[in-house]
C-alpha cells in the first residue's frame, strides 16, 4: 500500500475537548493553522450524532484540501460503523485508527479496503514488534505514548509514560511511521524533532488553546525549527 500522507502534525479531537466550543470553528482554526492529519475521537455522542459529525468534518476537511490544494487526512478513532455510514453518505473518510482492544487490523483491512488509512496503536515495545511480524502490508502507521501522563487519554500507555527517550525507542524499531504524543506541549517540540518519530500528535494543546489557530501554529513551527537542523 502506497499512500500518501503526512504525520507531522496530528490533532486528535472530540466534541468534549474543545473548551465548549463549537468542534467545527475549532477543526477548521487548526486546518489554517496547519494541521496535515486529523482524528475525530467521540467517546459520549450518540451514534447518529457521531455520523452526522463525521460527515459535516470531512466535507469541511475535504473543501480545505481543495481549496489550499493541501493533502490533509481524516480519519475515525475505533469506530468502523461510524466510518462505514459516513461513507455511504457520500463522506470522503480516509481512514480508521484502532487501538489493541479495537477492531482486529486484518478484518479493518479487509471490510475498508485497500485505499483506507489504518492506523494502530502500539504503546510497548512488544506490540510495534508484533506489529511488524504481524500487520505489514495491513495498518499504515502507528501511533504510540504517553510522552507525559495526559487526563485526555488516561488508558494510553497503560499507565507507562514513555517520555521522549522510550517513544525514539520505539520509533527506531518500528517498522512503519510512528507518530508519538499523550500530554505534548511546545517544550517538548525541540527534543522530539531530534528522535525517529514521523510526527506528534495532541489534543489539548491545540483544541483546548485560547488561540487554536495560533497554537497550532507556534507547535509547527517549533517541530520544523529543529526538524530542518538535523
Amino acid at each position: 500500500m502506497n499512500k500518501s500522507f503526512d504525520l507531522s502534525a496530528y490533532l486528535v479531537v472530540g466534541s468534549e475537548n474543545t473548551a465548549g466550543r463549537d468542534i467545527f470553528s475549532v477543526i477548521h482554526s487548526a486546518l489554517e493553522g496547519g494541521i496535515t492529519f486529523l482524528q475525530l475521537r467521540e467517546k459520549h455522542l450518540s451514534t447518529r450524532d457521531f455520523i452526522n459529525s463525521a460527515v459535516q468534518i470531512a466535507k469541511i476537511v475535504t473543501q480545505f484540501n481543495q481549496k489550499n490544494g493541501r493533502i490533509v487526512k481524516f480519519v475515525i478513532n475505533d469506530r468502523l460503523d461510524v466510518v462505514l455510514a459516513a461513507k455511504a453518505l457520500g463522506a470522503n473518510i480516509d481512514g480508521i485508527h484502532i487501538g489493541q482492544d479495537d477492531l482486529p487490523p486484518k478484518i479493518a483491512r479487509q471490510l475498508l479496503g485497500e485505499s483506507a488509512i489504518i492506523g494502530l496503536t502500539c504503546d510497548s515495545l512488544d506490540l510495534v514488534l508484533q506489529a511488524n511480524q504481524d500487520f505489514m502490508g495491513i495498518i499504515d502507521y502507528i501511533g504510540a505514548g504517553p510522552i507525559h501522563a495526559t487526563p485526555t487519554k488516561t488508558d494510553c500507555g497503560h499507565g507507562y509514560v514513555q517520555g521522549v527517550s522510550g517513544i525514539d525507542e520505539l520509533a527506531l524499531k518500528s517498522q512503519l511511521p510512528l507518530v508519538a504524543g499523550g500530554g505534548v506541549k511546545l517544550e517538548d517540540l525541540q527534543s522530539l524533532a531530534k528522535t525517529h518519530v514521523a510526527g506528534w500528535f495532541v489534543v489539548s494543546a491545540i483544541s483546548m488553546a485560547a488561540d487554536v489557530y495560533q497554537a497550532t501554529q507556534n507547535l509547527l513551527n517549533e517541530w520544523m525549527k529543529y526538524r530542518e537542523t538535523d
